[in-house]
């Protein structure tokens, strides 16, 4: 596979991010058994650099008209190769580099050491298509290391040497430890027509919780002490369009929860990822290209979270902030593919 660069900055004096990664991957097929597998090689240097290897594997085993049933693992990053979202990291078998920029290394601050968010995760799921419907459902269990979020608010409330500029806002992102959590999902999607498609997702899984008092001090232990987790039932419902003439694909979403939990969103290794926060919109417009130059064109605009739903207060020496993994957002991109 092709090694990918990004790099980001602010511009001026400040570190400057860079991220490097290199994927092998490959597929073995056995009668009604396939195989996927490969690993990740990464780097990310901001302050100091860190490297990581993330192995990855998946078993898909066609049970007929019974539909498909998948065990899939996971350790270190995430593994794009193996995640799927409408608009998002769809067909990925043309723009897999793209899909992979989408799913960059979260750092944070630790204890004065930088620190990459790793995972280790196993799941079992199912799906069965019949006619216009499709039926989906997994569970999982996630083991996460130096889970990271982002923080907002007056200046933060955890002292600098715990605390990383997020380069994409105003905001900070914050170390909130070690999580494990279990879960479970479901989903249901109806056709209409080849163009248009309507899901409807639930699912129950681990989430942050505060108890609503003061961490007393700006140590981040003392902040990370405030929070603990519960389980958290939460609700998708999705439309998805095509319009032929013009192949612009829409996406629109809402997603429920308890929105005084921080739910952290479970990438399914075993079908499309289908948990959303709050209000959601997606567009991509393929463009023409002139002059007989290879590849393809194609403008993206994303609108995440518009309702600024499921932000967790914090509070520490009085100063009250907000933590989150679904900041509301506004992103677009032109995207070259050859």
């Amino acid at each position: 596979m092709m090694p990918s660069l990004a790099g980001s900055g602010t511009g001026d004096s400040s570190p400057v991010l860079r991220t490097a990664s290199l994927s092998i991957s490959d597929h073995t097929d056995i009668d009604a058994l396939r195989l996927d597998y490969g690993i990740n090689l990464e780097t990310v240097s901001y302050l100091r650099r860190v490297m990581a290897a993330s192995p990855f594997a998946r078993a898909s085993y066609d049970l007929g008209s019974d539909g498909m049933l998948r065990a899939a693992f996971s350790a270190g990053t995430r593994p794009a190769q193996l995640i799927s979202k409408d608009g998002q990291i769809d067909g990925v078998d043309y723009n897999a580099d793209l899909a992979a920029l989408a799913l960059l290394p979260r750092v944070s601050r630790r204890d004065r050491h930088m620190r990459m968010e790793r995972l280790k995760a196993f799941e079992l799921g199912w799906e069965r298509s019949s006619g216009s419907r499709k039926f989906s459902a997994n569970v999982y269990r996630e083991e996460i290391a130096d889970a990271a979020f982002t923080l907002s608010g007056a200046q933060g409330p955890a002292l600098w040497t715990d605390l990383l500029p997020d380069l994409d806002s105003r905001s900070f992102v914050f170390n909130a430890g070690d999580l494990y959590r279990t879960g479970f999902e479901g989903a249901f999607t109806q056709s209409l027509g080849e163009n248009i498609d309507i899901t409807a997702a639930a699912g129950r899984g681990g989430a942050l919780v505060s108890s609503g008092q003061d961490a007393g001090s700006s140590r981040a232990s003392d902040i990370r002490s405030t929070l603990h987790q519960e389980q958290r039932s939460w609700a998708t419902l999705r439309a998805s369009a095509k319009i032929p003439t013009l192949n612009t694909k829409l996406v629109t979403s809402y997603g429920w929860t308890d929105f005084r939990a921080l739910l952290p969103v479970h990438y399914s290794l075993t079908e499309k990822t289908y948990q959303d926060m709050g209000w959601n919109a997606y567009i991509r417009q393929p463009l023409p290209i002139f002059g007989g130059l290879p590849g393809r064109l194609e403008i993206s605009a994303e609108i995440l979270n518009l309702l600024a739903q499921g932000y967790l207060p914090i509070q520490a020496n009085g100063r009250r902030s907000i933590l989150t993994n679904s900041p509301r957002a506004l992103r677009g991109g032109l995207s070259i593919i050859f």
